[in-house]
């Protein structure tokens, strides 16, 4: 199976990568290949596209570019259906008391970081 992964570098991407290398992977990160919102990108050749890339600590505009533009124009690359997955970050609900969140709960971020994986 061809998989193509964002943010290999990070945390979870690292892991990730490690569970996954019997596949045939597509690394895109940030310090090899570039900017992800500027990259132009042949995917129609993977079976699954997983988004982890995002920028963790930067001011409004590396957010911005980061992990928002990157993340459209990565999906405006996809033109036929494919098992896409998208990592986001609970912060987009805030705080989270006493309920287990769910698909239907309401967007609540409460920084800059968690605006922009909204």
């Amino acid at each position: 199976m061809k998989i193509f992964i964002t943010g290999s570098n990070g945390f979870i991407g690292k892991h990730l990568t490690k569970a996954l290398s019997n596949h045939n992977l597509t690394l895109f990160t940030r310090k090899q290949q570039g900017d992800l919102s500027k990259a132009k990108l042949n995917l129609e050749q993977y079976d699954i596209i997983i988004h982890i890339a995002g920028l963790l600590v930067g001011n409004k505009q590396e957010y911005i570019n980061s992990n928002i533009k990157a993340t459209k124009n990565l999906f405006e690359q996809i033109q036929n259906p494919k098992q896409v997955i998208h990592f986001s970050t609970a912060g987009v609900l805030g705080p989270i008391i006493n309920n287990i969140p769910s698909e239907s709960s309401n967007y609540n971020p409460t920084n800059l970081y968690e605006q922009s994986k909204t």
